[in-house]
């Protein structure tokens, strides 16, 4: 399959952003750019390091060394420069600095692709087309080719080309192949196999719970594509991050595990108790909620406007829930809650809610 070459192969010096090592290169004077570059990169500039992995790749002022040009570039790649990871990418799609290596370019692909590489989401589109190294999936492959289409033209016609799904299996969550948070910003990148059309994966970043025993998310995030670039709010504590599968035929979903920094745990499940607001309810709730945080859940309590007697509209207390994977936490909560029992579980719409979150809906005694 034909990729999109390095883009030291493509394209011109203005994109490095060191205008006076660009200008040196530009006039032909190799050395004087060497020793610009090499000048910002001691500094840590990314853009020095990617003009220095330029002159080696394209052996201008001195012999090629490709792995002289991987260095460079690869330390340029870390630092987050998008057309670094898209060389880096490139030299481990081709092989030409050792084994090909289509699982890593994969990484550095969606890690340019997340920057506005339109030349690293091509790319993706190819290789989650032909399923090269992973499992081919024409929803994440038709995701990076409208990506790419914005700035790379092919990219419209490889859309139309694609043969359609691939018959999907019982739904399976995204598989993590990097997570870091580093500075307040969130990477990730994922694969995932085959499955619906309309299928998007949700991205969920949580504070662990304060005195109060919750949580709520600091931030989601849903896309259709296989990677997250995300700017993270200021927290005060660790956090936790997970990826999720949202099934694009109706409520649904297939939840990766949960990932974050040491010392945050992740919840048995998300419990938000909801009362009616006078001083037995809520003392009640706290009991509850205080047995259930000891079992190892979140749970919030908050109130709610209904009714307050058992003669009114809602005459029972009920645990409800969107998602159907969630039917067996419900089920077991209200198995533990006094008076309920499994068939006082419902399943509701509730804008907003989260895979793996439940609510619990007390109806007052007379």
């Amino acid at each position: 399959m034909a990729r999109l070459a390095a883009v030291v192969m493509l394209l011109a010096a203005p994109l490095l952003a060191d205008q006076s090592g660009s200008d040196a290169y530009a006039a032909g004077d190799f050395d004087t750019a060497r020793q610009l570059w090499q000048a910002e990169a001691e500094t840590g500039s990314p853009e020095g390091m990617m003009g220095l992995g330029l002159l080696a790749d394209r052996g201008l002022g001195g012999p090629r060394d490709a792995d002289l040009a991987y260095q460079w570039y690869l330390k340029a790649a870390r630092a987050g420069l998008g057309e670094a990871q898209f060389n880096v990418a490139v030299l481990h799609d081709s092989g030409v600095t050792g084994p090909r290596d289509p699982q890593t370019a994969l990484l550095w692909y969606t890690r340019a692709a997340l920057r506005g590489v339109g030349r690293a989401q091509f790319n993706l589109g190819l290789i989650f087309a032909a399923g090269d190294g992973v499992a081919r999936n024409d929803a994440l492959a038709a995701h990076w080719f409208a990506e790419a289409a914005k700035t790379v033209p092919a990219a419209s016609e490889r859309v139309q080309g694609l043969s359609g799904p691939v018959p999907a299996g019982p739904a399976s969550p995204p598989r993590v192949l990097s997570s870091t948070l580093k500075d307040g910003e969130l990477e990730l990148v994922w694969t995932a196999s085959p499955g619906g059309a309309r299928d998007s994966f949700l991205v969920e970043v949580t504070q662990a719970p304060g005195t109060d025993g919750f949580a709520a998310p600091l931030m989601t995030y849903e896309t259709g594509g296989s990677g997250a670039l995300l700017t993270v709010p200021a927290a005060s504590g660790p956090l936790l991050w997970r990826v999720s599968r949202l099934r694009g035929d109706g409520p649904g979903y297939a939840a990766g595990p949960w990932l974050g920094a040491p010392g945050a745990t992740a919840p048995a499940g998300r419990i938000v108790i909801l009362t009616p607001d006078t001083v037995t309810a809520r003392g009640a709730a706290e009991v509850f909620a205080g047995d259930l945080r000891a079992s190892g859940y979140w749970v919030r309590l908050d109130t709610h406007d209904g009714p307050t007697s058992v003669a009114a509209v809602q005459e029972r207390s009920s645990v409800e829930y969107r998602f159907a994977e969630d039917l067996a936490l419900a089920e077991r909560v209200a198995v533990y809650l006094p008076g309920l029992d499994a068939s006082d579980t419902k399943r509701t719409e509730f804008d907003g809610t989260l895979p793996g979150e439940i609510f619990v809906r007390l109806v007052a005694a007379e």
